[in-house]
């Protein structure tokens, strides 16, 4: 995508993340490449952050609730456990300014993420310590079973975390009444890295998790088996570090449009042409869906490809 016809990520930056991620990737799993692409859209998107955007009616960001879809011993995971390990601790750090959560336990939880504790003085010079949201942080849960999100969506105790996941991903500010500590969440990127079975999904979905509008801001990757892989190769520390650069590149670029009020992105006349025709189609199988589950998981395809481009 370009903006205002001129600014393309530089292709020493762009064009090689991705198959940087699958080179490097590969040699050390036999997870399927889905899950690789899967985990690298998600982790470029938070390289991206809040600094660059599509409207198209809002404004679209490039997060993404991602899931692995497929059977049991298929490595969803380590995609993600190698970028994590290998490239964020030790050569990113917060340099992305990315919060990692594993699993999510409650919406109260989830939405503390974006916030930080500090401590100050009260009117009466009382040391307390509260939450200050931190606006745009970047967060990522890493859900190890998408079917355990599900069933707490379920729980009349947890039953907010559909609204709250829906709210994130669009990314709006959240400020929920609570009974405790005050919670807001000021211009939140809210990303998910998911896996699941197709077994445990259909044991565990609800006609509303659809319904709501969660189940269709999630992206599916159903993976294809790789030959064998008895002794994968360690991780190439120079490969790591050639992705934590591109990262970095890209993050830098990002700012740099923002900084210069070119973060809102506008695609070429030809790519608009082409997109017309296809947006015309997806809205049409959508409308005509022979169930109402069916249309709620169609309608967010164009948004899906459009946070992908």
């Amino acid at each position: 995508m370009r903006s205002h016809g001129e600014l393309v990520l530089p292709s020493e930056v762009w064009n090689p993340t991705f198959s940087l991620f699958r080179d490097w990737v590969q040699p050390a799993t036999e997870a399927p490449e889905e899950y690789t692409f899967g985990t690298a859209l998600a982790v470029v998107g938070l390289a991206i952050g809040r600094d660059a955007y599509v409207q198209i009616g809002r404004r679209v960001y490039a997060n993404e609730y991602v899931c692995l879809l497929g059977s049991a011993g298929l490595k969803k995971g380590t995609p993600f456990a190698l970028v994590h390990d290998e490239i964020v601790v030790p050569h990113i750090d917060d340099g992305l300014g990315m919060k990692v959560v594993r699993g999510t336990g409650s919406a109260e939880g989830l939405l503390e993420a974006f916030m930080e504790e500090v401590t100050e003085k009260d009117k009466n010079g009382k040391t307390q310590k509260i939450l200050k949201p931190v606006p745009e942080r970047c967060v990522i849960t890493i859900e190890e079973e998408l079917g355990y999100l599900l069933k707490k969506a379920h729980s009349d105790a947890t039953a907010n975390l559909r609204e709250m996941n829906c709210q994130l991903w669009d990314g709006v500010n959240i400020a929920p009444p609570t009974r405790s500590r005050s919670l807001r969440v000021e211009r939140p990127f809210y990303s998910v890295l998911s896996m699941t079975t197709a077994e445990t999904l259909e044991a565990r979905l609800e006609e509303d998790d659809i319904l709501s509008g969660l189940l269709p801001r999630f992206i599916f990757f159903k993976g294809s088996m790789r030959p064998p892989l008895a002794w994968p190769q360690p991780p190439s520390e120079a490969g790591a570090k050639a992705l934590a650069q591109a990262l970095e590149g890209i993050r830098g670029h990002a700012r740099r449009l923002r900084k210069s009020g070119k973060e809102c992105l506008q695609p070429a006349d030809s790519i608009r042409t082409a997109w017309e025709k296809v947006y015309t189609s997806l809205r049409r199988r959508a409308v005509e869906a022979p169930t109402p589950a069916i249309g709620r998981m169609l309608a967010r395809i164009d948004t899906h490809i459009l946070k992908a481009a």
